[in-house]
């Protein structure tokens, strides 16, 4: 979303900003040092292995800038000091590889309990099949941000439609057999399908 884009922006600018100064300043200058705002900033990013990625990137350019910087102190010390930021760095970036895991993790699984009790409260009450398909159905696609659905149920050999969410229920078969189409093939391979469709064409099973 536009939230993680905007971090991922931050954290490339950030690098590239640390980069530009630390060809700008002389070898012995600390200039790497800033290079843990970009990682820290990695931490707020959902993808796990973005810390590890902007640790290596630091790294790369701590070495490069070590090659283009006209030396002041020495290069000996220059040389420990970035060896011993770097395996600092990689360090940071596998354990923050390890903590954004863990921390979307923890939000996947507050969000499948939230949507949990959002059906318990849609169902609650003595609700007709359809009422009850049709608040399951609106629970459910609210919650994954769905543009449109439809729930059919078994009963006998074929398939009910039970009830639908933002669709023309006309262009939508009442009842189907079981073991056709991609809701059939689905079921007899119990199993996802993904289908890649045009908007007007994805519900048309």
């Amino acid at each position: 979303d536009n939230k993680n884009l905007t971090i991922l922006a931050t954290v490339v600018l950030a690098l590239a900003g640390v980069f530009a100064l630390d060809l700008a300043f002389p070898l012995g200058t600390a200039v790497w040092m800033i290079y843990l705002f970009p990682l820290m900033l990695s931490f707020l990013c959902p993808w796990p292995i973005a810390p590890v990625l902007v640790a290596l990137a630091a790294c790369l350019g701590m070495g490069v800038g070590f090659f283009f910087d006209e030396a002041v102190f020495g290069t000996a010390v220059a040389i420990a000091n970035r060896t011993m930021a770097g395996v600092i760095f990689i360090a940071l970036g596998v354990a923050g590889r390890g903590m954004v895991r863990n921390r979307e993790r923890l939000l996947h699984t507050e969000w499948v309990q939230q949507g949990q009790v959002a059906v318990g409260r849609a169902i609650q009450g003595e609700l007709s099949a359809e009422r009850f398909g049709q608040q399951v159905l609106r629970s459910l696609a609210q919650r994954a941000d769905a543009r449109a659905a439809v729930i059919y149920a078994r009963e006998g050999d074929g398939l009910q439609r039970l009830a639908s969410w933002g669709v023309d229920e006309a262009a939508l078969a009442k009842r189907m057999p079981l073991a056709e189409g991609h809701l059939g093939r689905c079921i007899s391979e119990a199993a996802i399908l993904y289908m890649d469709l045009p908007s007007e064409a994805a519900l048309g099973w």
